[in-house]
């Protein structure tokens, strides 16, 4: 997955924004009530599969694996094979929550990560899908689809594919009835659109097409159960941060109507040449597509997924140095502030969760080059999953906080790099740039493979710890 840090420098000037007519947009702002992570109705399932992972380490000692062992992490549907084929898949672990269930007087809350696009991950390789728009299968050697399906201009063949995964995971939902399930859509997909449309090979605009199609019909399918409640991705402060305009004390410094958030006036609607109000406007289109009824099953937006910025509590201090980039996000609580209010501002008022997985350490990076690594830094386990975030909330002027989760398995490999015992498939660049560093961890397996030496020091370095 793309989890990078953009510079001033990299900024797209191509906007989605002509992709939907302005008047056609939905503004609706109808949620469902509840929030599914409500600790005082809820219990988060405890994937036994990541249990099994930790108690088999032959890193962690006894006590760190009785501590680790029954934290929640989210399960990702990443091919159609982890639907109801493999062991583990989702429905493994939903019947296991459902026995679950049937011992406690809680709701059951099962997240999953619904991560299946054509063209997956275009502006990076560490983890390609197993869908290309052309229908043909990914380049074995590389992971990656043929040209075809970057510049063909059509992508029905791999749509129809992402409309049998999706359908497939909609059927065995269906049969849960009893269970609180938490879809997390697509990571990294409509970022992509905001800053790499145009500016990668693989982000064109079949690519761009595909990816708005498949997460409408995503979101469509997934509506149609009301059990489910959805997140949509958007990205993190060190991508999609660069909106605020100027440091402030008050809101009349921020223009009329324009409010002063955490020192720093907030993204002004008006100018759509940047990242952020591209990355709305795509959203917006989406939303007008889906219907009102539809829309108000999307609960809200996911920050941070599988990634390592800031959270900004009770450390708010600008590690990556983003600041002096005039990037005032520099951390999540930061960013959640800001692109709330810019959502509001475009009528569109959702809740709030990120991922706290993995960090723990908010200067295990030290400037914005660092900061542009995703993939296996050393840093720590952050907060635990809960949806006790009081203590967040009141940092907040404009987002409503619903919990911290871990959307990425902690231990499981962002991407392969040089030195692993097995041949790297899917070969990312950002997986091997900073071997040499003390802050990124090599050698690594394949993404999403479990990586012993990693959940060592990420528990080692927890914050808080264990």
């Amino acid at each position: 997955m793309l989890r990078h840090l953009v510079s001033l420098s990299t900024i797209a000037t191509i906007s989605l924004a002509s992709m939907y007519s302005q008047d056609q947009l939905f503004l609706g702002q109808v949620q469902q009530s509840g929030n599914p992570f409500d600790e005082s109705t809820h219990e988060l399932f405890v994937n036994p599969w990541f249990s099994q992972e930790v108690l088999a380490s032959k890193t962690l000692t006894d006590d760190q694996k009785q501590k680790l062992k029954d934290i929640s992490a989210a399960f990702w549907v990443d091919t159609e094979y982890a639907i109801s084929t493999r062991v583990p898949s989702l429905k493994t672990l939903l019947d296991k929550a459902a026995e679950k269930a049937k011992t406690t007087s809680k709701k059951q809350t099962v997240v999953f990560i619904h991560y299946n696009l054509p063209n997956r991950d275009c502006a990076a390789s560490a983890s390609n899908g197993e869908i290309c728009c052309s229908g043909n299968a990914p380049d074995p050697n590389s992971g990656s689809c043929d040209d075809q399906s970057y510049t063909g201009g059509e992508c029905s063949k791999g749509l129809a594919k992402y409309h049998s995964y999706t359908d497939k995971v909609v059927s065995l939902l269906e049969n849960y009835p009893d269970l609180e399930i938490v879809a997390l859509v697509e990571p990294d997909s409509l970022p992509n659109l905001a800053t790499n449309l145009g500016q990668k090979p693989h982000c064109t605009q079949t690519t761009a097409d595909a990816y708005v199609q498949g997460v409408t019909y995503a979101i469509s399918q997934l509506a149609k159960l009301p059990h489910v409640s959805m997140y949509l991705d958007v990205a993190h402060g060190g991508w999609l941060g660069w909106c605020g305009t100027h440091p402030c004390s008050q809101d009349t410094e921020c223009g009329s109507g324009n409010m002063c958030l955490r020192g720093t006036c907030e993204c002004p609607p008006e100018q759509q040449s940047q990242n952020a109000q591209k990355f709305v406007s795509t959203i917006k289109g989406i939303f007008n597509n889906v219907g009102q009824d539809a829309q108000s099953r999307v609960r809200g937006f996911a920050t941070n997924t599988a990634n390592y910025q800031p959270l900004g509590y009770p450390d708010d201090n600008d590690h990556c140095q983003l600041k002096s980039q005039w990037n005032f996000a520099w951390n999540e609580l930061r960013y959640m502030d800001q692109m709330d209010a810019l959502m509001k501002k475009n009528g569109i008022s959702k809740h709030w969760i990120t991922d706290t997985g993995r960090n723990g350490v908010p200067e295990s990076r030290s400037d914005a080059n660092q900061c542009a690594q995703w993939c296996n830094v050393k840093s720590g386990l952050g907060l635990r999953p809960t949806s006790n975030v009081s203590a967040l909330q009141q940092q907040l002027r404009s987002a409503q906080i619903d919990a911290v989760i871990w959307s990425k398995t902690p231990g499981e490999s962002d991407g392969c790099s040089p030195g692993s015992s097995q041949k790297c498939t899917r070969v990312d660049y950002m997986c091997q740039r900073d071997c040499n560093s003390q802050f990124q961890k090599c050698p690594a397996p394949e993404a999403g493979q479990w990586d012993d030496d990693m959940i060592r020091y990420l528990v080692d370095h927890a914050r808080p710890s264990l």
